[in-house]
């Protein structure tokens, strides 16, 4: 795809979704998650993620630190994916505030040569950083710790070299807190696989429940079987085995077992965005469901690992471009 094709696409995805964290398309729906109040119990140190795509174990000093000195309820976004760049490298406290839960701040940096990544928490009221004058931004919404989210730099990055030096900032709220992910020096891409890959031990929502029917969608060993065994279930009258072929993302699967019977037609591995794998996928309803659907369907799922199984994170009428 060449760049005006690639930057067309991308406008379009972040139209479809909306500036900064989009309501899902009602043709595209994922499992219900129900919001509990923002008070925690005492803070565990998370478990490493089970993922293919983890490459950090939690507990690392400046987030044990966090966890020790912060007051519940204050997320901490450890990451345990980080570009290989960081592979050796150790966090650095580089502020932390935490005198009145609602004021609390914190900054943990990565520095690895000239590449730098920081993770911060302020509070939610408090306004992000402006662009500089004259910067057009672009964006694209997404989810991140099952709370909407923005992925955010210059529009100038689509015409420029790879490599470029320009801030991307990935950024979200949970609760009273805002938080975000930024770095001069790495790629968009990379910067979303961090951002989908932190720990989720305190994120909002339920979490990881006890599903009625797991394993009756989500396959072990290959994320095409996941999606063939959804498309063997529209119109099954079946939610609960459908909402096993889905993360916990928040959404509903109902819509999905009340279509029309589907016949699978094709399968085919796309590139994919921030470390999560991209299927393209064709089948045909036995009538036309009408709305937003076609009676001969394509949409691109978002696959990755959760829960022991590969699971949907995100269901498109279009490919999800790799962000610059």
């Amino acid at each position: 795809m060449n760049r005006a094709a690639h930057r067309m696409a991308l406008s379009a995805l972040v139209a479809w979704l909306g500036a900064c964290a989009p309501e899902a398309p009602t043709a595209v729906p994922s499992p219900t998650v129900s919001r509990p109040s923002a008070t925690e119990a005492a803070r565990a140190t998370p478990v490493p993620s089970s993922t293919p795509e983890a490459t950090r174990t939690p507990a690392d000093a400046s987030w044990q630190q966090l966890r020790r000195e912060l007051p519940p309820g204050v997320p901490i976004i450890e990451p345990t994916w980080m570009p290989p760049v960081f592979s050796a490298v150790s966090s650095q406290m580089s502020a932390v505030t935490s005198s009145n839960p609602a004021d609390t701040t914190y900054v943990v940096s990565y520095t690895a040569g000239r590449d730098r990544v920081l993770f911060g928490l302020r509070s939610a009221s408090v306004a992000s950083p402006s662009p500089s004058p004259g910067v057009i931004m672009s964006g694209v919404g997404t989810l991140v710790r099952r709370s909407r989210a923005a992925l955010s730099f210059s529009s100038d990055l689509f015409s420029a070299p790879p490599g470029t030096t320009s801030l991307r900032v990935v950024s979200w709220a949970e609760g009273a807190y805002g938080l975000r992910i930024e770095s001069e020096t790495i790629s968009g891409d990379d910067l979303l696989h961090i951002a989908w890959s932190l720990d989720q031990t305190d994120a909002p929502g339920p979490g990881p429940v006890a599903r009625v029917k797991p394993g009756a969608c989500a396959d072990a060993a290959a994320p095409e079987t996941t999606i063939r065994h959804l498309i063997t279930l529209i119109g099954s009258h079946e939610p609960d085995s459908i909402a096993d072929c889905f993360a916990f993302q928040g959404g509903s699967p109902g819509a999905w077992a009340d279509l029309p019977a589907a016949t699978f037609e094709s399968i085919r591995l796309v590139p994919g965005a921030g470390g999560r794998r991209q299927l393209q996928t064709t089948w045909t309803f036995a009538s036309n469901p009408g709305g937003a659907w076609n009676q001969r369907q394509t949409m691109f799922f978002m696959v990755s690992w959760e829960d022991g199984r590969w699971r949907i994170f995100d269901a498109n009428s279009a490919p999800f471009p790799t962000p610059p």
